[in-house]
């Protein structure tokens, strides 16, 4: 059932934020991913804030109440993209539920290295390799996002456990509702 992934590059960049890079309890449709490089600032999803931090890296799921802002004049330099990622007509992460912020230890250059790549490609000509490979790479740094998750222990900050039997019960009801 897992086949039906369906991942779509929106937008990125590698960006040194402004002085005005705020929004405050909005709830895009897309998720981003967030991978903080230098400065200063916090990110509150579902009520939970975090303090961006180089060496971790963020999720931001479609459908949550979000917010991002500087802390002080240390601005925010990072790495993000912002992705549609559904199975059937459910976004992923209403189905499974990672952290929202994980931390990287050693591989941090290689979960770089990824936002690197995928950036590139995504300023690149459109051709059939590009739109094939940045498919591919958001499903590499999604699926290395969900490994990470699940080398963690349960320390209260998941909200909900996932259950892999309960995914596939949900979208083996709802399959022909595509």
């Amino acid at each position: 059932y897992l086949d039906n992934i369906y991942v779509n590059f929106l937008s990125g960049s590698f960006t040194h934020c402004w002085a005005g890079w705020k929004s405050i309890d909005y709830v895009p449709q897309y998720n981003k991913f967030l991978l903080p490089t230098d400065g200063e600032g916090e990110i509150v999803v579902n009520n939970v804030k975090y303090h961006l931090v180089p060496g971790n890296i963020y999720l931001m799921p479609a459908e949550t109440k979000q917010s991002f802002y500087h802390i002080n004049d240390n601005f925010v330099t990072k790495y993000w993209f912002h992705f549609s990622a559904k199975v059937g007509n459910m976004n992923l992460f209403n189905l499974v539920h990672p952290r929202f912020c994980i931390k990287l230890d050693d591989d941090g250059e290689h979960i770089k290295n990824l936002f690197i790549r995928l950036i590139d490609l995504t300023n690149q000509e459109e051709t059939v390799y590009n739109t094939v490979a940045i498919k591919g790479l958001i499903l590499e740094i999604i699926s290395f996002y969900l490994k990470m998750d699940s080398k963690l222990p349960n320390d209260g900050t998941q909200q909900y456990e996932t259950d892999f039997r309960n995914v596939l019960q949900y979208i083996e009801k709802n399959m022909e509702k595509q």
